[in-house]
């Protein structure tokens, strides 16, 4: 067998398992889900799940007759 076939066979092989190393579908990672299939699908979910609930607060604090000034700040806060 050449070497070049033998250097392709062993680029393409899957490394065993590891023993202790769990497997997951996606983590976070400095702020953005990666899936195991690296799609954005996870990630978009995640931001519309968060920003969602954010302004389901804002909303409800808004109408629990908070001021604008106060509004502002929490707005600035969370949406870091």
């Amino acid at each position: 067998m050449p070497i070049v076939e033998r250097l392709c066979l062993c680029l393409f092989r899957a490394p065993p398992p590891l023993q202790d190393v769990q497997q997951v579908l996606s983590c976070r990672l400095l702020g953005t889900v990666i899936s195991s299939s690296l799609s954005a699908r996870d990630h978009v979910d995640y931001i519309l799940t968060v920003s969602s609930q954010r302004l389901y607060l804002l909303n409800k604090l808004k109408y629990a007759a908070m001021n604008m000034k106060a509004l502002t700040v929490i707005f600035s806060y969370t949406a870091r």
